[in-house]
């Protein structure tokens, strides 16, 4: 009780955890998004390598496997605001508008791996066998999007999506 340390209490954390703390730190820390820019259009494009989506593009479809996913810029009802949030809301398309539905937010400088991997996104978007454990690696810098296929044997394609789109439909009573 002379105030030193137990050996259990000075040993670092298990090497494991270390590699994961890192990487956190360094995407946290990075402050530019990395792949090649897309310029969306309404043709789906293959998504073979890592991409980056611009904010200023707006709504687009990605297609992982036989799943379509619609992502959409997400931002505050409050005036005043401005663009200082630039998150994306994803769902799981037309059936969105039509039936209580899921969806996931890709919030600033934060990296959502999309696949069958993960039970909450399976259940939300009813992935098929088409789509991988791992199919996409998305991340958000500063509302820019960066798009990485990790199955490269796996289909993946991006379009924009048009301004009439099913949204644009719903009747409001």
């Amino acid at each position: 009780m002379n105030g030193s340390l137990t050996p259990e209490e000075t040993t670092s954390p298990p090497a494991s955890t270390l590699p994961s703390l890192f990487s956190k730190m360094r995407r946290f820390f990075k402050t530019s998004a990395s792949g090649v820019p897309l310029e969306l259009n309404t043709e789906p494009q293959p998504v073979k390598s890592a991409i980056l989506v611009d904010w200023s593009n707006g709504p687009f479809l990605l297609t992982i496997g036989k799943t379509a996913l619609e992502f959409h810029p997400d931002s505050p009802n409050t005036e005043g605001w401005g663009d200082e949030l630039r998150e994306w809301l994803v769902h799981g398309g037309p059936s969105f508008y039509s039936k209580l539905c899921g969806f996931l937010r890709v919030s600033l400088n934060e990296s959502l791996v999309f696949g069958r991997l993960d039970e909450a996104q399976s259940a939300i978007f009813e992935y098929s066998k088409s789509v991988s454990q791992r199919h996409i690696e998305v991340t958000n810098y500063n509302g820019n999007l960066t798009i990485k296929p990790l199955d490269p044997d796996r289909l993946c394609t991006i379009s924009k999506l048009t301004e009439n789109g099913p949204r644009d439909s719903i009747h409001r009573q």
